[in-house]
């Protein structure tokens, strides 16, 4: 008898929401979509503005709306000027909740409400969550991305990737030029996995270009800190 898909009660997805949006892709946005489709990991290293994060939740909606993972982990690496902030009050979900803003507004834009994120966090359908907290962990039959990752070193990276089982989907992404950690001692580590990973037929690196957000935010990224 062939399996039926996952009833995923807390999380009601519309499918044509999704469509809807996935028909405002350009060609790159939609060979970004594709890849992840066709691929065990992606790796999009593109300037700002360019739908990195938003496409990349898009299509992790639309594989659990089909049943194809369990669980979707968004995965955030923390920056030095948030560490800054010193002592936050609240329980860990609560302290990390400033770096899941772009998670809640791309599933906003798709129609998912913040209290079914919440309810989808509760029974573990969707996981929010930094580096910090992965030691130990085993990820599986999860769709995991990893937002930011230009901010995160070789350990880091590792710690996250070494995690992940073979039967999830991993999206990497980051912008190179707005590194926020590291000062002068930048290892490269996102690039560097990049080339790594795409060695192998199961990866693939995309490329993002046009900036949706309009000239100032595409001009602003231009200059060079």
């Amino acid at each position: 008898m062939k399996k039926q898909p996952k009833e995923n009660y807390s999380l009601c997805i519309d499918g044509q929401i999704l469509d809807k949006n996935y028909n405002k892709l350009d060609q790159d946005q939609i060979i970004y979509y594709q890849s992840i489709m066709d691929n065990m990991v992606v790796c999009v290293n593109s300037c700002a503005g360019t739908g990195k994060t938003f496409i990349a939740i898009l299509s992790a909606l639309e594989l659990f709306r089909q049943g194809k993972f369990n669980h979707i982990y968004y995965i955030r690496i923390p920056d030095d000027r948030s560490l800054r902030l010193g002592f936050l009050p609240g329980d860990e979900i609560e302290k990390q909740s400033i770096y899941f803003r772009p998670f809640y507004d791309a599933c906003n834009k798709l129609g998912i409400m913040s209290e079914s994120i919440d309810d989808a966090i509760e029974d573990q359908s969707i996981i929010l969550s930094t580096d910090i907290s992965l030691r130990g962990a085993n990820i599986e039959k999860s769709f995991v991305i990893i937002d930011e990752s230009q901010n995160g070193s070789l350990q880091d990276l590792k710690l996250i990737l070494t995690r992940i089982a073979d039967n999830c989907k991993v999206v990497m992404i980051g912008h190179s030029n707005q590194v926020d950690n590291f000062k002068k001692s930048n290892d490269h580590a996102f690039e560097k996995y990049i080339d790594h990973l795409c060695q192998k037929p199961w990866a693939k690196e995309c490329k993002l270009v046009k900036n949706y957000r309009g000239q100032l935010s595409s001009w602003a990224d231009k200059l060079e800190i």
